[in-house]
């Protein structure tokens, strides 16, 4: 393992200690030691999109997306614009500072926020990402 994704396992660890938490892999990569952990990863016959799925129903407090290969992944935001900004300004501290919701706009095509906690979790907004300008990323809502 390299020191990258042992610092990765131990800040989720310390993060979250006594928090339910379900861990989605493409390949198993984290190996994360928590007291309520469910992990799992996908086959050729179950996707990212059906673990996210599953992972819903058993109400996790956080779910952590390992690397994600045109599938979806979770970041929290109190908005879809929220989200969006915050996945940016991730993805540009990962970059040395360099702007990357050009990125961001190509890679994440439908944003869903999700409210409340345990069995009250619903869906609160689903939007299409249509576009970015200086305010901000374009949204259109769906139903």
């Amino acid at each position: 393992m390299s020191s990258h994704l042992g610092t990765h396992n131990k800040a989720i660890a310390d993060t979250f200690p006594d928090e339910r938490l379900v861990l989605l892999e493409d390949t198993a990569e984290l190996v994360v030691e928590a007291a309520d952990l469910l992990q799992l990863q996908i086959t050729p016959k179950i996707g990212m999109r059906e673990l996210v799925k599953f992972s819903l129903r058993v109400t996790p407090n956080r779910i952590i997306v390992g690397e994600v290969r045109g599938g979806c992944s979770t970041v929290h935001g109190e908005d879809a614009d929220k989200a969006l900004e915050r996945l940016s300004d991730l993805a540009r501290e990962g970059a040395g500072g360099i702007d990357q919701r050009y990125l961001v706009l190509r890679a994440v095509h439908r944003v869903v926020v999700i409210a409340g906690f345990g069995r009250s979790r619903r869906v609160r907004q689903i939007v299409k990402v249509t576009g970015w300008n200086p305010s901000g990323f374009t949204l259109q809502e769906m139903e």
